[in-house]
């Protein structure tokens, strides 16, 4: 065991920073995922790590400086960039987008996690949605993206409701079940969940053009809301990205 190197995985996403330790024998289904606020809270955590690994959709302030701390402790920096093709085993991911680098890299992770725990099912079709600050479906068939979708999320939904109406107002509670509301945030909620589940529902018609047997991997913070999307096989993990991290850097 004296031979195994810790990896720090970073998840910088819009809202929050998502991190997880792990090292070569982690399995990237199974992640202890933690937040926090800035990087200066990691300080505590690269005391027991060898390796960072990170993917950015956004620079905080203090990312070079952070990355310069690294590099000045030794430590390695490896940085998520999103590719063309990517090996992951004994299959390749091939990107649609001619030009890949306009393409987020926490959707590419994202896929990466898919291909992979598609795989570990012999199932070669995946459709992953990610369900955060934006919701995210993206259709991959035979290891080959075909397309997918970009959408505001649950909680972007009703900000822009609030913020551009005079009369609508809400809460904070969200159902898991979409029923008709009998108050004004009872009709957001259900609203907006509606324009959630009708997003992930589409992806699906989308990807029965392609495939009828295929893996649903829903993940991130508002995954829970998607709890009624219908599909077998179906999985739920918490961070795709940090899987995708890990899947790349770690079990490569």
């Amino acid at each position: 065991m004296s031979g195994v190197s810790n990896w720090l995985l970073i998840d910088i996403g819009n809202t929050s920073i998502k991190y997880a330790v792990v090292d070569t024998h982690t399995d990237p289904e199974f992640l202890e995922v933690h937040q926090a606020q800035n990087l200066n809270e990691l300080g505590d955590v690269l005391a027991s790590v060898q390796h960072v690994a990170l993917a950015s959709v956004r620079e905080p302030e203090n990312l070079s400086a952070f990355i310069d701390d690294l590099h000045s402790q030794g430590i390695p920096v490896h940085i998520a960039q999103t590719q063309k093709i990517q090996r992951i085993g004994r299959v390749h991911l091939q990107n649609s987008y001619k030009t890949p680098e306009n393409m987020g890299v926490d959707r590419w992770l994202a896929m990466i996690a898919g291909v992979y725990f598609a795989e570990r099912i012999t199932e070669h079709n995946v459709l992953v949605t990610d369900a955060g600050t934006a919701i995210t479906c993206d259709v991959v068939v035979g290891h080959m993206h075909k397309g997918g979708f970009i959408a505001p999320g649950l909680q972007m939904l009703k900000q822009a409701l609030y913020q551009n109406t005079q009369k609508v107002f809400g809460t904070e509670d969200t159902p898991t079940t979409i029923s008709l509301g009998k108050d004004t945030p009872e009709c957001v909620n259900a609203g907006c969940l509606a324009q959630v589940e009708g997003t992930v529902r589409q992806a699906q018609e989308q990807m029965q053009n392609y495939a009828e047997n295929y893996l649903l991997l829903i993940s991130g913070g508002d995954r829970k809301y998607l709890a009624n999307i219908q599909q077998n096989p179906k999985m739920y993990i918490e961070n795709a990205v940090l899987s995708g991290l890990c899947i790349t850097f770690v079990q490569d």
